[in-house]
């Protein structure tokens, strides 16, 4: 995946502002198998490496749309296994 090098920077300087890392090594990825979250799963990813944390995903099927919700959960399973991000998931009948 080709990533803008300024979202890089953007990503990293407020994980950095915020001070995510200062008491874990381990960052987990809420994964709802949506751009937003894929985007994001990907950029920390790419950062992980650099900033040298462990980088894991959790998917929660909430039950309430079908199929669609269906594959959601398998789209972000076999993502997370094409990553190589250890995926941690849920579900529950809300």
């Amino acid at each position: 995946m080709r990533t803008d090098p300024d979202i890089l920077e953007r990503v990293r300087a407020w994980m950095e502002a915020q001070r995510m890392l200062e008491d874990t090594d381990t960052l987990l990825c809420a994964l709802s198998g949506g751009a937003d979250s894929v985007c994001l799963l990907h950029l920390l990813r790419r950062l992980s490496g650099e900033l040298g944390f462990r980088l894991e995903a959790a998917h929660y099927h909430h039950g309430i749309r079908g199929a669609e919700a269906d594959r959601d959960r398998d789209f972000s399973a076999a993502l997370c296994r094409d990553l190589s991000v250890p995926l941690h998931q849920g579900r529950g009948d809300v």
